[in-house]
């Protein structure tokens, strides 16, 4: 219910918006009966546990393709692998800052930050497989974005043309980059630092043979991630509209 209420219009404040209790408090709403309460919270329960449940599954998948990855690349090094600087194996660069008001909250397109999705808008910067992770504020997560268009904002920083990309994925990963922070006022990662994390490059039959594995589990979890945004559309979509009445359960 309080998802349907536009609550910001019942801020008051004149320097900072506040919201007052004795407003909430006097809003009407309608209420259906008590047995189509319950059957409406089931039906956006048993949404929510199918997003959850394959939310866990993609979990469990990427913990799989880092285990493979621990396994072949640091508990089976040979002291015969090349050590060199990762920066070899991408290109990088930061997101780019977006104006206010290209902010829309039904825009096409996701607006990417340092800890995920920080809004919408109707224009994108990249539409292309890239990694990206926090470059300022918030350090040490490290996404895949797999040829959807998006925008990346200004306190990223953006890994693209790959070389293994896989490889790549799980060496930040494996990183640890917050341990690379050199701000003062705030966290900050430079990309010159990430550049020269010196890895042991193996052969190149067991680089492919990673990427291939780390590939098809990818998939998997892409096809997932599919499902969870539809399922996510859906409740979104049905829930005003279950609780306004304007669609109505049959009891």
């Amino acid at each position: 219910m309080l998802h349907t209420l536009d609550l910001g219009r019942y801020a008051s404040g004149s320097a900072v918006p506040t919201l007052n209790r004795n407003h909430i408090h006097s809003i009407l709403i309608s209420m259906p009966p008590l047995p189509e309460q319950k059957a409406i919270a089931e039906v956006l329960s048993s949404l929510d546990d199918k997003i959850d449940l394959l939310t866990r599954q993609n979990k469990t998948l990427e913990d799989l393709a880092q285990a493979y990855f621990r396994k072949w690349f640091i508990e089976d090094a040979s002291d015969k692998w090349e050590e060199i600087p990762l920066g070899q194996l991408f290109v990088i660069s930061s997101g780019k800052g977006l104006k206010k008001e290209k902010f829309t909250e039904h825009g096409q397109y996701r607006v990417l930050g340092a800890n995920g999705e920080i809004g919408k808008t109707n224009e994108y910067l990249f539409n292309e497989r890239l990694i990206y992770t926090g470059r300022v504020g918030t350090l040490g997560n490290v996404f895949i974005v797999d040829r959807e268009p998006v925008w990346l904002s200004d306190n990223t920083l953006v890994f693209r043309n790959i070389k293994y990309f896989f490889f790549v994925y799980f060496s930040l990963k494996w990183a640890n980059l917050a341990d690379y922070n050199v701000g003062s006022t705030q966290p900050l990662i430079r990309q010159s630092d990430i550049k020269e994390i010196r890895v042991f490059m193996p052969d190149k039959e067991r680089l492919d043979s990673f990427e291939n594995l780390a590939n098809s589990i990818f998939a998997k979890i892409n096809s997932n991630q599919k499902q969870i945004q539809l399922l996510q559309k859906l409740r979104d979509t049905l829930l005003p509209k279950l609780i306004s009445g304007e669609i109505r359960i049959k009891m």
